[in-house]
């Protein structure tokens, strides 16, 4: 598997709360291995969870799935699958050199924004013989 956990909490840590004129600009601070971090930014960085399968394979993309406790529903009956995570928010990647995040962002209420982090992981193949 080409995938290691870096970072997986027992409760998704929160990142944002508060109104979406801040959410999308907002820097959310990701951990590195080091001990720094990757400021990540919607607009930016944050791609839907469904391209990590170009990135991982089928077999890794199901762990990371696992790992996360995601929700995975076919919501049209064709094959158009949702993911799903905390608090029922969309599940989301940020992938930076070999470093991966998930997170689950969203309007959580009426103008009500949240952002989760649902862990990290490192991706255990050289990045140039990965896709992207």
């Amino acid at each position: 598997m080409p995938l290691a956990a870096f970072y997986l909490p027992a409760t998704p840590k929160l990142l944002y709360d508060g109104f979406e004129d801040n959410w999308a600009s907002q820097p959310w601070p990701l951990p590195l291995p080091d001990g720094a971090s990757f400021l990540a930014q919607l607009s930016r960085d944050v791609l839907p969870i469904k391209i990590a399968t170009e990135w991982l394979g089928k077999e890794a993309f199901q762990q990371l799935l696992r790992d996360v406790q995601a929700v995975v529903r076919d919501w049209s009956g064709q094959g158009d699958w949702g993911y799903k995570g905390y608090d029922n928010l969309p599940l989301y990647c940020v992938r930076h050199g070999q470093q991966l995040w998930v997170l689950a962002a969203g309007e959580f209420q009426p103008a009500r924004y949240k952002t989760y982090l649902h862990g990290s992981w490192l991706i255990n193949q050289p990045a140039d013989s990965l896709r992207l």
